[in-house]
């Protein structure tokens, strides 16, 4: 054999064995740890774990957990594992993630050491339309820093969606061709795409699903022949994909305000022609609920998605009240809701179930008293009613739970101003009452 010949069998022995090292180490090592999306999330979450690839990795789940121990569900987007609390996370609280060591890895490896990862909780901010005649959207934060506008329409919002996540805000905009788009914008209004191009068509009322993969929303169809607009239809919209399709085939089905189950299972919505809330099963198991209701409006699910809450005009002998029902989705029962104490001449508006179950937030005013409607809670059991406004002169309504359920935002309007100008409060947790914007409406919160 020649040197030559004699060399290059050397180096490629040496070459090879060295393969062989690398490749043992890094068998003793095991996979690599995921990397953490991002190190600070809204209470709702999720936190993400991004794996190397292009495809979910099968039992990773049952290694992750999170400190202080909470309860959490998972679900891979790509590459990408979401975690998802069952309830919302303490606002201002770090958590630990965790990732116990013999998780699976890409190409067949395991983890062979823990991975942690702190994750800060941010305080949920308020988003509100302002002005609130021609209004975009804007969101404050709750410690005194100046507002920001989260969209530059010039005055064509007409409404919006939070996602669960509070990383995106879904918005109804009109368009030069008095119709209404639907925009996706970023929590921190410097990012936006076109989600829904509907044309001389309405497409409003957007609803993201729990998982964020789809957003519902109502579409008014103008027709082709009389450019009258039609019946409106619900929508669903595959963000993955950007296809969007009509909930139902059938075109007498209308649909608007549509509401999801807590676990996405069931999407709720007013359906005129019916007249009634219809819910249906996304899983095609069963046939639609229908609750007969004259208010053209959706209920609150409770967090367990077992029961409704929702309002329905009841005849008395003095006069037609807005009352408060529930329906029982395992039992199938419809019913007044069990009030303790006599609301025989009080008027109900709309229902918000607490995010641990424990009570309503409902707006009321008594026949016999003024005009303006008082925030009032409610235990579930009908017990407990008290008031949590009392001034009369003011009427509040667009009320909702903040993630944690303690503290809540509203809108307020005084009966007696000369111009249409509410403005948006919080009621936080130690009782004291924030206003947060003049000239604004339709509040919600941004986790």
């Amino acid at each position: 054999m020649k040197s030559f010949d004699r060399l290059v069998i050397t180096i490629l022995a040496g070459l090879a064995a060295a393969l062989l090292g690398v490749m043992l180490i890094g068998s003793l090592r095991g996979a690599r740890l995921p990397e953490l999306a991002a190190a600070e999330v809204g209470s709702r979450g999720p936190l993400e774990l991004i794996y190397a690839g292009d495809t979910a990795l099968t039992g990773v789940e049952a290694y992750v957990r999170l400190e202080p121990e909470t309860a959490v569900r998972t679900q891979w987007q790509g590459s990408t594992l979401q975690i998802w609390p069952e309830k919302a996370l303490a606002a201002g609280e770090n958590y630990t993630l965790i990732l116990a060591a013999g998780a699976p890895g890409p190409n067949g490896q395991v983890t062979r050491r823990e991975g942690r990862w702190e994750v800060k909780v941010r305080p949920a901010q308020v988003v509100y339309l302002h002005p609130a005649q021609s209004p975009d959207l804007w969101r404050a934060a709750l410690d005194g820093s100046p507002a920001q506008p989260l969209t530059q329409s010039g005055g064509k919002v007409f409404d919006f969606g939070v996602s669960p996540s509070g990383r995106w805000v879904a918005v109804s905009i009109r368009n030069d061709t008095a119709g209404v788009d639907l925009w996706r914008v970023s929590r921190e209004g410097g990012e936006s795409e076109l989600l829904v191009n509907c044309g001389k068509e309405m497409c409003t009322n957007p609803a993201w699903s729990p998982d964020e993969r789809q957003l519902a929303y109502s579409r008014r169809r103008v027709s082709s022949t009389t450019g009258q607009p039609g019946l409106p239809r619900i929508e669903l919209l595959d963000l993955a994909s950007g296809q969007a399709a009509p909930l139902y085939a059938d075109p007498e089905v209308s649909g608007f305000e549509p509401v999801w189950s807590p676990d996405g299972q069931r999407l709720a919505f007013f359906d005129g022609v019916a007249g009634a809330i219809r819910m249906v099963s996304l899983s095609g198991g069963g046939e639609d609920l229908l609750l007969p209701s004259e208010m053209g409006m959706v209920g609150s699910w409770s967090p367990d998605g077992r029961r409704m809450a929702y309002l329905d005009m009841q005849l008395t002998s003095a006069a037609p009240l807005v009352t408060l029902y529930e329906a029982n989705l395992e039992s199938g029962e419809v019913r007044p809701f069990p009030l303790k104490g006599d609301f025989s001449l009080t008027e109900f508006a709309q229902p918000e179930w607490s995010p641990d179950g424990e009570w309503l937030l409902a707006g009321l005013r008594s026949l016999d008293g003024p005009v303006s409607k008082q925030l009032w809670l409610i235990r579930a059991d009908g017990s407990e009613a008290r008031a949590l406004t009392d001034d009369f002169t003011q009427t509040h309504a667009a009320y909702r739970w903040s993630p944690q359920g303690e503290a809540l935002v509203y809108q307020q309007l005084s009966l007696g101003a000369s111009a249409y100008r509410p403005e948006v409060w919080v009621r936080q947790g130690d009782g004291q009452f924030l206003r947060v914007a003049e000239d604004a409406a339709l509040p919600n919160w941004l986790p």
